[in-house]
């Protein structure tokens, strides 16, 4: 009679595998949905927030970056997928897009005096038009990677500051809104959050939100994420 060593035994097999299972390490990490957030500093400020609503439901992650404008994220955006597998993916590009610069130059945002441009002296980084193609291009590979995608609107710009044009976001909204209906991706009304409250909400810089308003952009995240990972529906391809 062969007695099992301990390291072949199928009681040690059948509790290293209870051990995996428990531990959440034997598939995708804590075996939790894999969320990803993409976005600019404002997404930077609601994701923390998003993190702590779903500890225990979603491994939340983002970039180690501000995402910036649309031809940024066509740029990285392989770099930001990291070659993972995600489940859910909340993305937003706007405020990095339609923010003024100077002499058609994306990276001037300010001239020899110091000034920021204006709808006088300048012109949004990305035009509206090459906006909505960088947008549907966008939506093409984040659509190739099977996840539930959800589409974050750009929050509110109080009032002009530094190059950010408070019409231009409706503007900017209204063409994102259209490409999102077009392709089928969901859409969080996270300006909606801001502009029901923007008194409240709103940092001294009329476009970041404060810390009561990133906490309310948190809660919207999760929901919609949450509601997500219940839709048994892929997205189209």
């Amino acid at each position: 009679m062969i007695t099992p060593s301990p390291l072949t035994s199928p009681v040690r097999v059948l509790l290293v595998i209870v051990m995996l299972f428990s531990s959440g390490e034997f598939l995708f990490g804590k075996g939790l949905p894999r969320i990803l957030i993409i976005g600019d500093s404002v997404s930077m400020g609601y994701t923390k927030g998003v993190v702590q609503l779903l500890e225990g439901k979603a491994d939340v992650q983002r970039p180690d970056a501000n995402c910036g404008a649309t031809f940024i994220g066509l740029r990285d955006l392989d770099k930001w997928l990291d070659g993972r597998s995600w489940d859910v993916i909340h993305f937003n590009f706007g405020l990095h897009d339609l923010r003024y610069c100077f002499n058609s130059d994306p990276y001037q945002m300010k001239n020899a005096a110091g000034e920021f441009p204006t709808a006088e002296t300048g012109a949004p980084r990305t035009p509206i038009g090459a906006y909505e193609a960088n947008l549907r291009q966008l939506v093409g590979r984040l659509k190739a990677t099977g996840a539930r995608l959800i589409w974050g609107n750009t929050t509110p710009v109080g009032q002009y500051h530094n190059g950010y044009e408070p019409a231009l976001v409706d503007a900017y909204n209204r063409v994102a809104a259209r490409v999102m209906e077009e392709e089928g991706v969901a859409v969080n009304d996270l300006n909606a959050v801001i502009a029901a409250n923007i008194r409240d909400l709103h940092g001294n810089d009329h476009v970041h939100p404060n810390y009561k308003g990133a906490r309310e952009l948190a809660k919207a995240v999760a929901a919609a994420v949450t509601a997500a990972l219940r839709n048994p529906i892929q997205p189209k391809r």
